[in-house]
């Protein structure tokens, strides 16, 4: 009688926690680990994965994925490809995140973070302690795990910032921060003003890299050392960072200009003007690349076809009923 149900065999195994490293077997029973080890019996199990050439290890958390709007659901089997077993939505809303399960569910656990927009989900920049926790009970109800400021992208006040970060807190629920409010932006200042506005809340400080691109200080390194440095003084907070060359922005248009104020950082910093014409240009140019969506993947499109790919398109958001 076999005492695996599943044998994942050859593979290089990498495991964190218990700090195992190199080509060993992992023998599954019952939907969980049995034994680890090299040249575990294959006569001992019921089912055989042939994992040679492959890496082993145990399911990805990644704390800061967007698979919203819903037509960017092909995010979930993208994340399950790459091994990722449970993450984190920061900036959805949670009716446009069971949308994009239905549609291409791949049976990760994800935690959704509603975003707090001004003029979409809360009244504006200057929304009241009240407000934000209205909201908050809304969100919760649905469905969600906490906020997401988007300050960065959509400012609200510092002080309208701090209440929602204390709100948050006192309700025992996460909250991520993109940097930034009506007095500074997504830059090195707005990490700094941030690490004021938290005090001694807790807060997720989201991709640190998007603030230390020389903005403030001329070059990356100096910046991105002031921010380590202030990180490690306070331990009460959490950070991640991405690896792209590229901030992930938005072409959505208000009156003519990005909505998004990253967008118009952006534009500004590669010589483009803040409008529907500069980042045309910016997209012809390849300085600004555009996404698409396709049935398996998102993929960055070329120079030529993401000019006219913008032209076509430009979006707003779904607005949640308040």
């Amino acid at each position: 009688m076999a005492r695996y149900d599943l044998l994942v065999k050859g593979g290089f195994l990498i495991d964190f926690a218990s700090r195992k490293e190199g080509l060993l077997d992992v023998a599954m029973e019952g939907g969980r680990v049995a034994e680890v080890g090299p040249d575990l019996n294959p006569d001992q199990a019921n089912e055989i994965f042939d994992a040679k050439g492959k890496w082993v290890f145990p399911g990805l958390v990644d704390t800061h994925v967007h698979l919203t709007p819903a037509r960017r659901a092909v995010g979930f089997p993208m994340l399950a490809r790459a091994g990722v077993t449970c993450c984190l939505e920061c900036g959805g809303f949670i009716e446009d995140i069971l949308e994009g399960m239905a549609l291409y569910g791949s049976g990760i656990s994800v935690a959704v973070l509603n975003r707090l927009d001004p003029g979409v989900s809360i009244s504006g920049p200057g929304a009241g302690k009240k407000e934000l926790v209205d909201y908050l009970d809304r969100s919760l109800n649905a469905g969600a795990f906490g906020f997401k400021l988007v300050g960065g992208h959509h400012p609200l006040t510092p002080e309208t910032t701090a209440a929602a970060i204390e709100v948050a807190n006192k309700a025992r629920v996460y909250a991520a921060f993109h940097c930034g409010t009506t007095q500074n932006g997504s830059n090195l200042k707005g990490l700094l003003e941030a690490l004021e506005l938290a005090g001694s809340n807790r807060l997720h400080l989201c991709h640190i890299t998007a603030y230390c691109r020389g903005l403030t200080h001329g070059h990356p390194v100096p910046e991105t050392m002031i921010a380590l440095k202030e990180l490690a003084a306070r331990p009460h907070l959490v950070s991640e960072s991405h690896n792209g060359p590229w901030n992930g922005t938005s072409a959505e248009l208000e009156n003519g200009v990005p909505r998004s104020h990253v967008t118009r950082t952006c534009l500004k910093m590669g010589g483009f003007e803040a409008h529907r014409d500069g980042m045309l240009a910016a997209a012809r140019a390849g300085y600004m690349r555009v996404q698409k969506e396709t049935p398996r993947e998102v993929i960055y499109l070329g120079a030529d076809e993401g000019g006219r790919s913008l032209k076509r398109w430009t979006f707003r958001p779904r607005s949640p009923s308040r």
